[in-house]
Order: C-alpha cells, then sequence, then structure tokens
C-alpha cells in the first residue's frame, strides 16, 4: 500500500507543471533537503515574497502569533478538561452573559417601552 502510495504521489508531482517560477531545490534551512507538510508551504511563502521584505517581516509575526493563540488555546483545553468546577464556571459564566445580552438587546429593541 505504500508503494502504491509513493507512486501515486510522484505521478502527480510530475504532472505538475512548476507555477511558482522558483528553482524547487529544497529548503535552504533544512540543508538542501525538501521537507514535508508544513514547512514546505512556509517555504513557499518565503520564496514568492522575498522580493517584498516588509510583507516576509509581517507573515513572521502573524505566524508567531498564531503559534501563541494554539498554544493558549490547547493550554486552556487542557486546564478546563482537568477541573470541573472551572469548566462548570466558564459554563455558567457563558450561559449568564448570553441571558444578560438578550435582555440588553429586548430592552432596546423598538416598542419595548409603553410610550
Amino acid at each position: 500500500a505504500e508503494t502504491k502510495r509513493r507512486k501515486h504521489a510522484e505521478h502527480i508531482a510530475a504532472s505538475r507543471p512548476a507555477t511558482s517560477g522558483y528553482d524547487d531545490d529544497g529548503d535552504v534551512e533544512n540543508g538542501g533537503r525538501p521537507s514535508g507538510g508544513y514547512s514546505t508551504a512556509k517555504t513557499e511563502l518565503k520564496r514568492r515574497w522575498a522580493h517584498r521584505p516588509n510583507v516576509a517581516k509581517v507573515m513572521g509575526v502573524v505566524d508567531e502569533a498564531a503559534h501563541l493563540i494554539d498554544k493558549g488555546s490547547l493550554q486552556t483545553t487542557r486546564y478546563l478538561s482537568h477541573n470541573r468546577y472551572v469548566r462548570l464556571s466558564v459554563a455558567f459564566y457563558i450561559l449568564l452573559l448570553h441571558v444578560w445580552v438578550l435582555v440588553v438587546l429586548m430592552h432596546l429593541a423598538p416598542g419595548s417601552r409603553g410610550g
């Protein structure tokens, strides 16, 4: 099964035309060897925007922010999954917040005042 997948992937890669205009000699940070998955896409983006250093800087900042958000959400999920009372408190808070927003919207709706 693995050989079949590899042959299929090689066939698709061979039939796909080069669209970037850059040499596909592999990842420079990886010693010239192409790397798989996310870092390949990341490297391709770096190559594509190499002539615009400001865009590359912004992309780096956005990448760091996304990593920070991912890390924080995973830690929060882990914490909530281990602490029952905190999980119940958060659920109660969200429910209370939704009720409060509905009450405020009902009071702001036209026709809610008798006048």
